[in-house]
């Protein structure tokens, strides 16, 4: 066994699930990040909004707010991006 490895401080909570909404179509779907145990580490998705609603409440979802990508540190935001940043950049939205 290799001690120089370190427990995580925290546990992984499988049973915590988080959504941040990160835009609106204009063709009623709602693209956001859903993640489980952490929302550092997210699953991009679409969904209608109807079915968006319903897979917030069967997920028991915790809403987190929009990232605003209000980095200060030039090297982090260098890696803060999705695809959806990704494919609108290019785009020109």
């Amino acid at each position: 066994m290799n001690d120089s490895i370190a427990a995580p401080k925290e546990q992984f909570d499988t049973s915590l699930h988080f959504v941040r909404v990160t835009g609106r179509r204009d063709d009623g779907f709602v693209e956001f990040d859903f993640s489980v145990g952490q929302p550092e580490v997210a699953l991009e998705m679409v969904l209608r909004q109807h079915d968006f609603e319903q897979f917030c409440v069967e997920q028991n979802a915790i809403l987190l707010e929009q990232d605003n990508q209000g980095c200060d540190d030039e090297e982090k935001r260098a890696f803060n991006w999705s695809l959806h940043d990704a494919t609108h950049h290019f785009r020109g939205e």
